[in-house]
């Protein structure tokens, strides 16, 4: 079956989608030299940076180089650089982390889809039994917290927090775990699904409704659970010296994240001094 896309009122092939996001078209041999071991794990952590440089922020390098202590592979995806990144000199000549260069396009969502319908040409005798997707909005303060939530938690579909904003529970998708393969069946199905290159003209907000909160509802419907390590309903038992405003419970519940052990916490927390002192106690490295 050839799969036809359309892209500015012109009708493109897969193939042709690839060539205009200047998107290096992999060969199935390729993408299974970088698999993990059969049945081992995959992360997928999109990552953009304006700066143009050859590196990546500190920060988002800790959280890389932690995920692949729980990971067999990790692949940052990430936008073109004026230099490459080589991910030898950033992470370690034996590191099992792999950085692939591509146009930011529909942000995460484009990144993750892309990867994912390219890997539906691999045989599916060496998919991983679990794979992830994240990005680089949240820090790290908790190593050890997240290496231990990612060795305990074994469930169909799972991240770190949820949502009713817009009216539909759903699973934040800063951090996405899918385990076992008929919750892999069901993500390379809503990608499919999902045709994401009909979609290039979303803002942020379209994009997330039909992307983050259609793929919780999607998994909804076909039986599987969705799971958050911190749901919110439970969040708001803890108690909070800040009492901040809005609907994101990943944003708005940042303290009471904390307080129950979250290991990440969202960047955009950083730009408030005032709290500083009080996110500083729930660093551990």
């Amino acid at each position: 079956m050839r799969l036809i896309f359309c892209f500015h009122g012109k009708l493109l092939s897969w193939q042709n989608v690839m060539k205009l996001a200047k998107f290096k078209y992999f060969t199935r041999e390729f993408l299974e030299s970088l698999m993990p071991p059969v049945g081992g794990s995959l992360c997928l952590f999109a990552t953009y940076d304006r700066s143009n440089c050859n590196e990546f922020r500190k920060e988002v390098t800790e959280y890389i180089k932690t995920l692949a202590q729980g990971f067999d592979a990790v692949w940052v995806l990430t936008n073109h650089r004026s230099q490459p990144i080589h991910h030898e000199e950033v992470f370690g000549k034996d590191t099992n982390v792999r950085v692939i260069c591509m146009t930011n396009m529909c942000i995460d969502f484009g990144m993750w889809f892309r990867i994912l319908r390219y890997l539906l040409e691999v045989d599916v005798k060496l998919f991983p039994s679990r794979i992830a997707l994240v990005n680089d909005s949240t820090i790290l303060v908790n190593r050890d917290k997240l290496l231990h939530v990612l060795e305990e938690t074994r469930e169909d579909f799972w991240g770190m927090t949820d949502s009713m904003e817009k009216g539909t529970h759903h699973l934040q998708s800063y951090f996405l775990v899918f385990d076992g393969s008929e919750a892999i069946r069901l993500l390379h199905t809503f990608v499919v699904k999902s045709k994401i290159h009909n979609c290039l003209q979303l803002n942020k907000r379209g994009i997330i409704e039909r992307f983050e909160i259609g793929l919780s509802s999607f998994m909804g419907l076909n039986k599987i659970t969705l799971t958050a390590m911190y749901p919110f309903t439970t969040l708001m038992k803890y108690p909070s010296p800040w009492d901040t405003v809005g609907q994101n419970p990943s944003y708005v519940l940042w303290d009471r994240l904390l307080y129950a052990g979250m290991p990440l916490l969202k960047k955009r927390r950083l730009t408030y001094p005032n709290e500083e002192e009080f996110i500083e106690q729930y660093v551990k490295f």
